[in-house]
């Protein structure tokens, strides 16, 4: 983990933090080679230099942003691809949102990621 996105991690609260390390840690379960950095003020992970996904944490959700960079060339496939799973959650051109009072189902997350290094 990069200085920079650990200390991005850690400077949410310890509910936050726990969650954004669930994420990450699927990230490099399912795209072991992936290369992380902060862009756009959020951790950021490419394959072979290509954007694979990001997350942010805001306010009242975690946002997941499985496409192209805050909504830059999202790929509607996604949604397509994963709708009915997505239901539960707010989605908006380029992201998936994670209330903070929901729980999020990490193998969708993990099955995304899968997706995006497929397609």
């Amino acid at each position: 983990m990069t200085p920079e996105v650990f200390e991005y991690m850690v400077n949410q609260s310890p509910e936050v933090t726990a969650r954004l390390k669930q994420i990450y840690e699927t990230i490099y379960e399912v795209a072991p080679d992936v290369t992380e950095r902060i862009s756009y003020k959020m951790p950021c992970f490419y394959q072979d230099h290509h954007y694979l996904c990001g997350f942010a944490a805001y306010k009242k959700h975690i946002g997941f942003y499985p496409g192209g960079i805050l909504g830059n060339g999202f790929d509607d496939a996604v949604m397509i691809a994963f709708g009915e799973h997505l239901a539960p959650y707010k989605t908006s051109k380029g992201t998936i949102q994670f209330g903070h009072h929901q729980s999020f189902d990490i193998d969708l997350i993990r099955d995304i990621i899968k997706w995006r290094l497929t397609h």
